[in-house]
């Protein structure tokens, strides 16, 4: 049987565990002007480190940008176009970074380790955390 003071000490091992801090680093855009539209080449790489599906991404893109956001091809690994030539390096940063605030870091306990499924049966992405088990639909 385990004492108040064994249970205790287990308890502040598991918090230890838990302030682990972790840095994301973001890779710098890589966009390139061709005529009214801008490409961002190297959005894969922001997708992989968010670990989000590439749709979910254009979704936000497209509500947040005042502009049409598409794939350039259908592999989706040429990059996205914005309808748009005004668009700078710092406005896509901002956009990331407030992608992963919203949806990939759990609010309850600052966690990079999360995931989105989509319940199709009310069309919503419901938001897990592998850390903290946190669940919610956003």
């Amino acid at each position: 049987m385990k004492t108040f003071e064994n249970m205790l000490d287990e308890l502040y091992d598991n918090l230890d565990q838990c302030n682990e801090i972790v840095s994301v680093i973001l890779p710098e855009p890589q966009l390139i002007k061709n005529g009214h539209n801008i490409i961002w080449k190297n959005v894969k790489e922001f997708l992989k480190i968010a670990n989000r599906p590439p749709d979910h991404f254009i979704n936000y893109l497209n509500k947040n940008c005042n502009c049409q956001v598409n794939w350039i091809t259908d592999s989706k690994s040429d990059g996205i176009i914005f309808n748009q030539k005004k668009i700078k390096i710092t406005n896509i940063i901002d956009y990331m970074k407030l992608y992963l605030k919203e949806f990939v870091i759990c609010k309850s306990c600052r966690s990079y380790k999360t995931m989105i499924i989509k319940d199709q049966s009310i069309r919503k992405f419901n938001f897990i955390c592998s850390n903290c088990k946190n669940e919610y639909y956003i």
